[in-house]
């Protein structure tokens, strides 16, 4: 007897008979009321309780620490607790592989639709969970859970329920964007609906000591209010519904390195597009005509400028010094652009400080000095660059390059006004640019 395998009553589990607890004694009737219980939840068929009924180790332990606690205090709280194999493994398909905890986020979200509790070890595979960090609807119905006390600790249940608060009066609301009209939305975002829904597809999730971190709606909208506005993080907590600015800094931070994963490597830069690709989509008819010599064979055109960022007065005095603009009178940073004939940005070098010594030649030099490996394999000899005339001390160097510079004439020493060849090669060059 001593070495037969038994199953479980409550979890099926087979193990030795000498290893298993038995519930058919005459002092075990509670014992027995919370196994029969645990059984039911389980969804298996009730069956009669034999002196060959037993429970194993796991399932003894559970249910001997549920009467400790209701001795200790009859007025416990209940909860439909989420019942799963191991806190250690998915709780939909109990697999060890590419898993994170599940956030509170997501654990409220089960609560609130499921009316299951779901501790804070709980973890699930990457596969199960939505763009943002969500258990799918698909899995959510086949949760079980079991009506018990549970004893929750004021650090877990604390954020808890300020979650809990949260989407009960605002946060829920941000997560759907069709719950604002076309001119609410565009006060808090800078990008219209359906571009905010093709840019939500690009949120991948941002892996941080050993944990996930998802961004959802509400997340990509504080950031792009942000952007938009410009506010401070103690305002959009308030706004958004977060618990406090250190969390808006933590979901802008989240969003920011989402974008960075894999928005900017796809639609930013040189490796965004091939060569051939820039020519169809953004050189259009107009300017491969009006720029190239040779129109039959259409070149790449580039516009090459710079533009300004506020800043905020750096503490750093060098650093205020160096971003004071005197031009503009503001503390500004120029990054250089390389923008395609119909508006594209290519790509974003920089930025630069805004003082004296960063004039548009200077930073146009630095960054095809800097990037001259990937610009050389990008770009090729005959290929045209249309500038302003702050760039005339880079021309020398980029013709050098081979390339087909257009850049607006400059009135000769004496000279009072331009010609009429001179007028129209600058018109032609402004046209566009």
């Amino acid at each position: 007897m001593a070495n037969r395998i038994l199953r479980c009553f409550i979890c099926e589990a087979g193990l030795p008979a000498r290893t298993m607890s038995r519930i058919d004694r005459e002092d075990d009737i509670q014992k027995r009321e919370i196994a029969k219980a645990r059984r039911n939840a389980g969804g298996t068929l009730p069956i009669q309780i034999t002196e060959l009924k037993r429970i194993c180790m796991n399932c003894n332990q559970a249910i001997m620490n549920e009467i400790r606690l209701l001795e200790e205090d009859p007025t416990a709280l209940r909860l439909n607790v989420l019942i799963q194999t191991s806190s250690h493994t998915c709780l939909v398909c109990n697999g060890h592989e590419n898993l994170t905890r599940l956030s509170v986020e997501a654990r409220v979200d089960i609560y609130m639709k499921r009316d299951i509790y779901v501790t804070q070890e709980t973890r699930s595979c990457r596969n199960h969970l939505d763009n943002g960090g969500y258990l799918r609807p698909e899995y959510l119905e086949h949760l079980r859970s079991l009506h018990r006390p549970l004893r929750i600790p004021g650090t877990v249940l604390r954020p808890f329920l300020n979650e809990l608060r949260n989407r009960c009066s605002t946060g829920s609301k941000y997560e759907n964007e069709n719950n604002f009209t076309d001119i609410e939305f565009a006060s808090i975002s800078p990008i219209n609906k359906e571009d905010f829904r093709e840019l939500f597809t690009y949120y991948d999730p941002v892996i941080e000591e050993n944990q996930f971190r998802f961004v959802t709606k509400r997340h990509l909208l504080t950031f792009l209010c942000k952007m938009r506005q410009g506010v401070s993080d103690d305002f959009l907590a308030t706004m958004f519904g977060y618990n406090s600015r250190q969390r808006v800094s933590t979901v802008i931070a989240t969003v920011r390195r989402s974008l960075m994963q894999r928005f900017i490597p796809e639609n930013l830069g040189l490796d965004s597009m091939t060569r051939a690709e820039f020519i169809a989509r953004h050189v259009n008819e107009f300017e491969n005509r009006l720029y190239n010599p040779t129109p039959e064979r259409p070149r790449v055109i580039l516009y090459i400028d710079g533009t300004y960022v506020g800043v905020e007065t750096s503490s750093n005095f060098s650093a205020a010094k160096k971003s004071y603009n005197l031009h503009k009178h503001h503390y500004l940073l120029k990054p250089v652009m390389l923008v395609a004939p119909d508006g594209r940005i290519l790509d974003i070098h920089g930025p630069y400080f805004s003082d004296i010594r960063n004039n548009d030649a200077t930073m146009l030099l630095h960054a095809f000095q800097q990037y001259l490996h990937d610009l050389r394999r990008w770009l090729q000899p005959g290929d045209i660059i249309i500038l302003d005339r702050g760039y005339r001390d880079a021309v020398p160097f980029l013709e050098a390059l081979g390339f087909i510079v257009y850049i607006p004439p400059f009135l000769e020493q004496g000279q009072r006004q331009f010609t009429t060849e001179q007028a129209n090669f600058a018109r032609l060059i402004t046209k566009t640019r």
